[in-house]
């Protein structure tokens, strides 16, 4: 554990056994392989993402090999990449700026737009995702779509259409 940081996100990679924590009040991702007999967690190290990390996210496709998260205090994404096993890389790109207190981060399922919601300003910010660099990319009609007051969470509901929105 780190001194002063709270588990706030957790996520289990779908096809390794690993386990993604978000540590609020830190500037890391703790990683932790999965002892698949008897479910124990070991250690793997960690990643540093930026100041509190609230929320993580992988891409949908395992052929497309990056995840994705949400910093509160830094007000950014950040990617990272996926190795073959599982455990996540520092970024090498600089990270994409959202709006205020960020809370959620959620990819459609067809992997190609990342939404983040923003409980600060009332709204979400919108990136396409590149298939084939896992790169964000602001959406420009519409990079903040608004909500209502406060947002904290989204979903989406399996064999829905598509999110739409409007500018």
């Amino acid at each position: 554990s780190l001194p002063g940081a709270q588990p706030i996100a957790v996520y289990a990679n779908p096809t390794k056994d690993v386990l993604y924590v978000g540590h609020y009040g830190s500037t890391f991702i703790g990683q932790y392989n999965i002892d698949a007999l008897n479910g124990t967690l070991s250690s793997q190290g960690l990643v540093a993402v930026g100041t509190a990390p609230r929320a993580i996210v992988l891409h949908p496709d395992p052929a497309t090999p990056f995840a994705y998260v949400v910093n509160e205090a830094s007000q950014n994404v950040i990617q990272l990449s996926v190795s073959g096993t599982g455990p996540l890389s520092n970024p090498a790109l600089p990270p994409k700026s959202v709006n205020l207190t960020r809370r959620d981060i959620r990819i459609d399922p067809s992997g190609s737009s990342l939404y983040v919601v923003n409980s600060g300003s009332n709204d979400m910010s919108v990136f396409s995702i590149n298939p084939g660099t896992g790169v964000l990319a602001a959406v420009p009609v519409a990079h903040k779509v608004s909500t209502r007051t406060t947002p904290y969470a989204m979903a989406f509901k399996k064999n829905a259409s598509p999110l739409t929105y409007k500018a």
